[in-house]
Protein backbone atom coordinates (compact mmCIF):
# COMPACT_ATOMS: atom_id res chain seq x y z
CA UNK A 1 0.00 0.00 0.00
CA UNK A 2 2.63 2.07 0.86
CA UNK A 3 4.38 2.00 -2.55
CA UNK A 4 0.99 2.43 -4.12
CA UNK A 5 0.31 5.85 -2.62
CA UNK A 6 4.12 7.20 -3.10
CA UNK A 7 2.98 5.81 -7.19
CA UNK A 8 0.04 8.39 -6.81
CA UNK A 9 1.70 11.23 -4.66
CA UNK A 10 4.49 11.06 -7.65
CA UNK A 11 1.92 10.89 -10.68
CA UNK A 12 -0.35 13.99 -8.86
CA UNK A 13 2.59 16.11 -8.77
CA UNK A 14 4.29 15.25 -12.45
CA UNK A 15 0.70 14.99 -13.69
CA UNK A 16 1.11 11.48 -14.80
CA UNK A 17 -2.08 9.70 -16.45
CA UNK A 18 -2.62 6.84 -14.11
CA UNK A 19 -4.32 3.34 -15.58
CA UNK A 20 -6.92 2.06 -13.27
CA UNK A 21 -6.66 -2.61 -14.18
CA UNK A 22 -9.39 -4.20 -12.44
CA UNK A 23 -10.51 -8.47 -12.93
CA UNK A 24 -12.46 -9.38 -16.05
CA UNK A 25 -15.55 -9.72 -13.48
CA UNK A 26 -17.83 -7.19 -12.13
CA UNK A 27 -16.36 -6.97 -9.25
CA UNK A 28 -13.26 -5.78 -10.73
CA UNK A 29 -15.08 -3.41 -13.52
CA UNK A 30 -16.74 -1.58 -10.26
CA UNK A 31 -13.71 -1.22 -8.06
CA UNK A 32 -11.93 0.22 -11.21
CA UNK A 33 -14.34 2.59 -11.77
CA UNK A 34 -14.93 3.86 -8.40
CA UNK A 35 -11.18 3.83 -7.76
CA UNK A 36 -11.27 6.17 -11.41
CA UNK A 37 -13.59 8.58 -9.23
CA UNK A 38 -11.61 8.65 -6.50
CA UNK A 39 -8.59 9.40 -8.19
CA UNK A 40 -10.18 12.20 -10.40
CA UNK A 41 -11.41 14.34 -7.00
CA UNK A 42 -7.87 13.73 -5.75
CA UNK A 43 -6.66 15.40 -9.10
CA UNK A 44 -5.41 12.57 -10.55
CA UNK A 45 -6.01 12.12 -14.72
CA UNK A 46 -7.09 8.49 -13.84
CA UNK A 47 -8.80 6.47 -16.41
CA UNK A 48 -9.82 2.90 -15.76
CA UNK A 49 -9.15 0.06 -17.89
CA UNK A 50 -12.55 -1.48 -18.63
CA UNK A 51 -13.07 -4.89 -20.66
CA UNK A 52 -16.19 -4.11 -22.57
CA UNK A 53 -18.14 -7.39 -21.21
CA UNK A 54 -17.25 -8.06 -17.28
CA UNK A 55 -17.33 -12.02 -17.09
CA UNK A 56 -20.71 -13.59 -17.19
CA UNK A 57 -22.09 -10.04 -16.45
CA UNK A 58 -22.92 -8.82 -19.96
CA UNK A 59 -21.59 -5.55 -21.49
CA UNK A 60 -20.42 -2.61 -19.18
CA UNK A 61 -22.83 -0.08 -20.19
CA UNK A 62 -23.24 1.74 -16.24
CA UNK A 63 -19.49 1.38 -16.00
CA UNK A 64 -18.80 3.29 -19.16
CA UNK A 65 -21.17 5.93 -18.92
CA UNK A 66 -20.02 6.66 -15.46
CA UNK A 67 -16.99 7.84 -17.12
CA UNK A 68 -18.44 10.85 -17.81
CA UNK A 69 -15.98 11.21 -21.09
CA UNK A 70 -15.04 9.62 -24.79
CA UNK A 71 -13.59 6.35 -24.99
CA UNK A 72 -12.92 4.35 -27.75
CA UNK A 73 -12.99 0.11 -27.56
CA UNK A 74 -10.18 -1.33 -29.23
CA UNK A 75 -10.27 -4.79 -30.51
CA UNK A 76 -13.88 -4.74 -29.14
CA UNK A 77 -17.23 -4.24 -31.29
CA UNK A 78 -19.78 -1.65 -29.15
CA UNK A 79 -21.60 -0.59 -31.89
CA UNK A 80 -24.34 -3.07 -30.36
CA UNK A 81 -25.03 -0.92 -27.44
CA UNK A 82 -25.78 2.69 -27.26
CA UNK A 83 -23.23 4.36 -24.49
CA UNK A 84 -23.35 7.43 -25.11
CA UNK A 85 -19.84 8.31 -25.38
CA UNK A 86 -18.05 5.52 -26.25
CA UNK A 87 -17.18 4.22 -29.94
CA UNK A 88 -14.85 1.26 -30.95
CA UNK A 89 -12.72 0.16 -33.49
CA UNK A 90 -12.42 -4.01 -34.34
CA UNK A 91 -12.25 -6.61 -37.00
CA UNK A 92 -15.15 -8.73 -38.05
CA UNK A 93 -14.81 -11.45 -35.05
CA UNK A 94 -17.94 -13.29 -36.79
CA UNK A 95 -16.31 -14.10 -40.39
CA UNK A 96 -12.93 -14.69 -38.69
CA UNK A 97 -13.82 -17.69 -35.98
CA UNK A 98 -16.10 -18.59 -38.63
CA UNK A 99 -12.94 -19.27 -40.97
CA UNK A 100 -10.99 -21.04 -38.50
CA UNK A 101 -14.03 -23.31 -38.02
CA UNK A 102 -14.19 -24.13 -41.86
CA UNK A 103 -10.76 -24.58 -41.96
CA UNK A 104 -10.53 -27.13 -39.35
CA UNK A 105 -13.60 -28.82 -40.84
CA UNK A 106 -12.08 -28.82 -44.32
CA UNK A 107 -8.82 -30.36 -42.75
CA UNK A 108 -11.43 -33.52 -41.29
CA UNK A 109 -11.94 -32.21 -37.88
CA UNK A 110 -15.63 -32.73 -36.80
CA UNK A 111 -14.91 -33.02 -32.94
CA UNK A 112 -13.87 -29.83 -32.48
CA UNK A 113 -14.08 -28.62 -28.75
CA UNK A 114 -14.31 -24.56 -28.10
CA UNK A 115 -13.12 -22.43 -25.68
CA UNK A 116 -14.72 -18.91 -24.92
CA UNK A 117 -16.61 -17.21 -22.55
CA UNK A 118 -20.18 -17.08 -21.46
CA UNK A 119 -22.56 -17.99 -24.40
CA UNK A 120 -24.80 -14.85 -24.75
CA UNK A 121 -25.38 -14.10 -28.48
CA UNK A 122 -28.18 -11.53 -28.02
CA UNK A 123 -25.10 -9.09 -26.89
CA UNK A 124 -23.41 -8.36 -29.62
CA UNK A 125 -19.58 -8.24 -28.15
CA UNK A 126 -16.90 -9.43 -29.86
CA UNK A 127 -17.35 -12.59 -28.08
CA UNK A 128 -21.36 -13.52 -29.00
CA UNK A 129 -19.81 -12.37 -32.65
CA UNK A 130 -16.94 -15.51 -32.59
CA UNK A 131 -19.56 -17.69 -30.98
CA UNK A 132 -22.10 -16.75 -33.54
CA UNK A 133 -19.57 -16.99 -35.99
CA UNK A 134 -18.68 -20.66 -34.95
CA UNK A 135 -21.93 -21.53 -34.74
CA UNK A 136 -23.01 -20.53 -38.55
CA UNK A 137 -19.73 -22.25 -39.84
CA UNK A 138 -20.77 -25.95 -38.03
CA UNK A 139 -24.36 -25.14 -40.10
CA UNK A 140 -22.84 -23.97 -43.41
CA UNK A 141 -20.97 -27.67 -43.00
CA UNK A 142 -23.68 -29.39 -42.53
CA UNK A 143 -22.78 -30.29 -39.02
CA UNK A 144 -24.50 -30.46 -35.56
CA UNK A 145 -22.48 -28.79 -33.00
CA UNK A 146 -22.11 -30.95 -29.95
CA UNK A 147 -22.92 -28.65 -27.21
CA UNK A 148 -20.69 -30.38 -24.05
CA UNK A 149 -17.77 -29.58 -26.60
CA UNK A 150 -17.90 -25.63 -25.46
CA UNK A 151 -15.95 -24.95 -22.62
CA UNK A 152 -16.83 -21.62 -20.43
CA UNK A 153 -13.49 -20.55 -19.30
CA UNK A 154 -11.55 -17.48 -17.64
CA UNK A 155 -9.13 -15.82 -19.84
CA UNK A 156 -6.37 -16.58 -18.34
CA UNK A 157 -3.54 -18.96 -18.56
CA UNK A 158 -4.53 -20.81 -15.45
CA UNK A 159 -8.33 -20.59 -15.85
CA UNK A 160 -7.73 -21.74 -19.50
CA UNK A 161 -5.35 -24.67 -18.09
CA UNK A 162 -7.81 -26.31 -15.17
CA UNK A 163 -10.45 -25.58 -17.70
CA UNK A 164 -9.10 -27.87 -20.17
CA UNK A 165 -7.46 -30.57 -17.74
CA UNK A 166 -11.48 -30.89 -17.01
CA UNK A 167 -12.73 -30.50 -20.09
CA UNK A 168 -10.70 -33.05 -21.99
CA UNK A 169 -10.66 -35.69 -18.88
CA UNK A 170 -14.27 -36.25 -20.21
CA UNK A 171 -13.31 -35.64 -24.33
CA UNK A 172 -10.57 -37.54 -24.66
CA UNK A 173 -11.31 -37.65 -28.26
CA UNK A 174 -11.38 -34.36 -29.18
CA UNK A 175 -8.76 -33.57 -31.77
CA UNK A 176 -9.08 -29.97 -32.37
CA UNK A 177 -9.46 -26.94 -29.90
CA UNK A 178 -10.60 -23.29 -30.84
CA UNK A 179 -9.57 -20.90 -28.60
CA UNK A 180 -11.33 -17.35 -28.23
CA UNK A 181 -7.92 -15.72 -27.28
CA UNK A 182 -4.43 -16.82 -27.31
CA UNK A 183 -3.65 -16.61 -23.78
CA UNK A 184 -6.51 -19.42 -23.49
CA UNK A 185 -5.22 -21.39 -26.34
CA UNK A 186 -1.75 -21.10 -24.82
CA UNK A 187 -2.97 -22.65 -21.20
CA UNK A 188 -5.08 -25.63 -23.61
CA UNK A 189 -1.52 -25.84 -25.07
CA UNK A 190 -0.21 -26.66 -21.69
CA UNK A 191 -2.57 -28.93 -20.22
CA UNK A 192 -2.68 -31.35 -23.37
CA UNK A 193 1.31 -31.10 -23.00
CA UNK A 194 0.84 -32.14 -19.49
CA UNK A 195 -1.90 -35.30 -20.45
CA UNK A 196 0.82 -36.37 -22.22
CA UNK A 197 -1.32 -35.18 -25.85
CA UNK A 198 0.95 -33.73 -28.17
CA UNK A 199 0.04 -30.19 -30.63
CA UNK A 200 -0.36 -30.46 -33.44
CA UNK A 201 -0.03 -34.22 -33.80
CA UNK A 202 -2.78 -35.47 -31.34
CA UNK A 203 -4.54 -32.14 -31.30
CA UNK A 204 -5.00 -28.78 -33.48
CA UNK A 205 -5.15 -25.95 -31.71
CA UNK A 206 -6.37 -22.39 -32.98
CA UNK A 207 -5.60 -19.34 -31.01
CA UNK A 208 -7.20 -15.78 -31.08
CA UNK A 209 -5.42 -12.23 -30.86
CA UNK A 210 -2.23 -13.12 -32.66
CA UNK A 211 -0.04 -11.74 -29.66
CA UNK A 212 3.55 -11.22 -28.87
CA UNK A 213 4.23 -14.35 -26.81
CA UNK A 214 2.16 -16.65 -29.17
CA UNK A 215 4.91 -16.52 -32.43
CA UNK A 216 7.83 -17.65 -29.52
CA UNK A 217 5.49 -20.03 -28.02
CA UNK A 218 6.53 -23.87 -28.39
CA UNK A 219 5.12 -24.74 -30.60
CA UNK A 220 4.75 -21.56 -32.37
CA UNK A 221 0.55 -20.63 -32.07
CA UNK A 222 -1.57 -20.86 -34.77
CA UNK A 223 -3.85 -17.76 -34.70
CA UNK A 224 -6.28 -15.04 -36.06
CA UNK A 225 -4.05 -11.82 -36.24
CA UNK A 226 -5.33 -8.99 -35.17
CA UNK A 227 -3.92 -5.96 -37.40
CA UNK A 228 -3.06 -4.13 -34.02
CA UNK A 229 -1.09 -0.83 -35.67
CA UNK A 230 -4.03 0.09 -37.98
CA UNK A 231 -6.44 -0.60 -35.10
CA UNK A 232 -4.38 1.93 -32.53
CA UNK A 233 -4.15 4.18 -35.05
CA UNK A 234 -7.92 4.65 -35.79
CA UNK A 235 -8.60 4.21 -32.09
CA UNK A 236 -6.61 7.25 -32.13
CA UNK A 237 -8.39 9.33 -35.06
CA UNK A 238 -11.92 8.37 -33.79
CA UNK A 239 -10.49 9.49 -30.05
CA UNK A 240 -9.61 12.77 -31.77
CA UNK A 241 -12.88 12.95 -33.75
CA UNK A 242 -15.13 12.36 -30.70
CA UNK A 243 -13.08 14.80 -28.82
CA UNK A 244 -12.55 17.92 -31.31
CA UNK A 245 -16.01 17.61 -32.77
CA UNK A 246 -18.13 16.02 -29.93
Amino acid sequence: MGDALRILAKAKAEKTPVLVYGDYDVDGVCASTLLTQALRRYGIAATPHLPLRAEGYGLNCEAVRALGAPCVFATVDASARDFGCASSVSIDDHAAAGAVITGLIQKGHTRIAIFGGARTPTIGDSFSQRYMGVMDAFREAGLIFDDGRYVETRFSLQGAYDSARTFLAAYADTTAVFAMSDTVAMGVIRALNDMGRRVPEDVSVFGFDGTELGKYFIPRLSTVEQPVDEMALQCVQVLTDMLEHN
